[in-house]
């Protein structure tokens, strides 16, 4: 279900431990995440540190203390 207009993608703070590796075996859209590493809400450890390892086309602007 890609929709092929997408060029690359940007998660803000947003969840992303519900992606497996599967989710992105057949992509090769960028995707850059944006944390903050103080976050109460979305834990930065269970989040966008995992998609690095899942991903190879992705990158991770954290914000200390963000």
């Amino acid at each position: 279900m890609r929709d092929p207009r997408i060029a690359a993608a940007i998660s803000m703070a947003g969840p992303t431990s519900m992606f497996t590796a599967d989710f992105f075996a057949d992509s090769d859209v960028p995707f850059m995440l944006i944390f903050g590493d103080g976050d109460v809400i979305i834990p930065y450890a269970a989040n966008p540190t995992p998609i690095l390892e899942k991903y190879s086309n992705s990158n991770l602007a954290s914000l200390h203390n963000g």
